[in-house]
């Protein structure tokens, strides 16, 4: 292209017309600004005239528009044309880079998306470890609160003292649950469910958390609507996004939720983390709030990262639904807009099963003990001398071990004698599933119960519940743990 010094374009080429789809009656006379996108800033083209005006060449990269309205980049270089010492023209050589600028946009994604994803595995490894410590602690201080609530009689001043500290630390249990939900290491209590069902289930519940200034709507679509997954931990899932789509709206608004089938090709169930592609159930939550800022969309799975003032949130509700999303083998993604709202999808895997029905929950109003004999294997010295003392103040024979050497030992030692393996999973020198198959060799008919609050192999936790071992999640309370024991042992003799 050839414009004169004041910048009407003179010439064009063919290539230039193929280019833009401009003919050349269409340009000639015309500024090139005809070809302006809008995209760059002011300061671009200031420093572009600037440059050529001093009688320098400029080169650079420019998103331009065709006559049709689509964008395209293209590479440059405008030269001046200088007669008889005056400045008469430039020319400008041009080359269509949109494909080179694409596959580069692409390799960025690729490479931040791989970041991303390393970043959220380290804070989820942090996370669990955290989560397993904690875990740890609060058995101990769940345990010996109620020990104490329960020797205290009902009149006694210290007791409700005692019941804050019970209720205080069942909450930080459930901020640890979270955590371990968000690095992949809780284990679930899986079944083939009905999303529809869960969905309409929780739908009154939602209403109630939402309140009454913001109109929920419930469209369950998705036909069949049968995925794998742990039917308490979906119901938080939906409840974090209900409290953020609340929170999004405070002068009222709209969410909407909604479940759909579709089909996901390879390469998107790569994109979005979902573990198999093919015929998926997706979960869609929007809302008509405030939006979130592009700058911070990358970070809102994070653990911790909140918009919110001090004290309104933990930080940990996004992080959550994400964890919880992706250990049942799911998809996520966020669209959101300032100012008009934002849009969570869910995606899980469909699965062409029965739906299974709901155990119901087991009374817990008679705990009775017993005189049964039992290996305590743990290696937290507070916890094993709680759970050691709260077993045998309802009747119990309590060995213990710290370790996986010494486990095996004592259970050398007392033979026939040991009538429940209760074991952490995780033991310096083995693990509580490795111990309850050597002690099974010797004893087919052991009887063991794992408790874990972490394990950096979450499949550990898996394989065990499907070797059929009982299982308790810490932190467990005196209550959990006793139903749990008798429950294996059978009815008290």
């Amino acid at each position: 292209m050839i414009t004169s010094r004041d910048g009407a374009i003179e010439y064009v080429n063919r290539r230039f017309c193929e280019m833009t789809g401009y003919t050349r009656d269409e340009t000639l006379g015309k500024s090139p600004r005809i070809l302006r996108s809008g995209a760059q800033e002011p300061r671009v083209y200031r420093e572009l005239w600037e440059t050529i005006l001093a009688g320098r060449e400029w080169r650079g990269e420019l998103l331009n528009r065709k006559k049709s309205g689509e964008r395209y980049w293209e590479s440059m270089l405008i030269a001046p044309v200088v007669e008889n010492g005056s400045l008469r023209h430039f020319i400008a050589v041009k080359q269509d880079i949109s494909e080179k600028m694409r596959s580069e946009e692409l390799l960025r994604d690729s490479k931040s998306q791989l970041l991303h994803a390393q970043k959220m595995e380290a804070v989820g490894r942090l996370a669990g470890g955290v989560a397993h410590d904690f875990n740890n602690l609060l058995s101990v201080i769940l345990g010996y609160a109620e020990l104490a609530e329960d020797s205290l009689a009902e009149a006694h001043p210290v007791r409700r003292n005692v019941q804050e500290i019970r209720k205080a630390g069942q909450r930080a249990a459930s901020l640890t649950r979270q955590l371990l939900a968000f690095s992949r290491k809780q284990p679930q209590e899986v079944r083939i469910l009905d999303l529809n069902q869960t969905v309409n289930e929780t739908r009154k519940m939602l209403t109630r958390l939402i309140g009454e200034d913001i109109e929920l709507e419930v469209r369950a679509e998705a036909s069949p609507a049968t995925i794998l997954a742990d039917p308490g931990q979906l119901e938080q899932v939906l409840m974090n996004l209900a409290v953020n789509a609340r929170d999004a709206m405070p002068s009222g608004g709209r969410v909407a939720i909604r479940t759909a089938n579709e089909e996901i090709p390879e390469e998107r169930a790569a994109a979005i983390g979902l573990a198999r592609a093919g015929a998926s159930v997706v979960l869609t939550v929007a809302d008509t709030g405030q939006g979130i800022p592009e700058e911070i969309q990358s970070k809102v799975f994070e653990p911790f990262f909140t918009t919110k003032e001090t004290g309104k949130g933990t930080g940990l509700g996004l992080s959550t639904v994400y964890g919880i999303v992706r250990q049942s083998g799911g998809g996520i993604t966020l669209e959101s807009v300032e100012g008009k709202g934002t849009t969570f999808r869910l995606f899980f895997p469909m699965v062409e099963a029965a739906v299974s029905s709901q155990s119901a929950l087991e009374s817990m109003a008679q705990l009775p003990g017993g005189n049964e004999t039992i290996l305590l294997v743990e290696d937290d010295g507070a916890l094993r001398a709680m759970t050691s003392e709260l077993l045998r103040s309802r009747g119990y024979r309590v060995i213990v071990a710290a370790d996986f050497r010494e486990a095996v030992s004592q259970s050398e030692r007392h033979g026939d004698g040991i009538d429940l393996l209760l074991t952490d999973l995780v033991l310096p020198g083995g693990n509580g599933q490795e111990l309850a198959e050597k002690l099974k060799e010797a004893r087919p008919g052991q009887n063991v119960l794992l408790v874990s609050g972490y394990s950096s192999d979450a499949a550990a936790v898996e394989a065990a519940l499907r070797s059929g071992l009982a299982f308790l999640q810490k932190p467990y309370s005196p209550v959990a743990l006793l139903t749990k024991v008798r429950e294996i042992l059978g009815p008290v003799n």
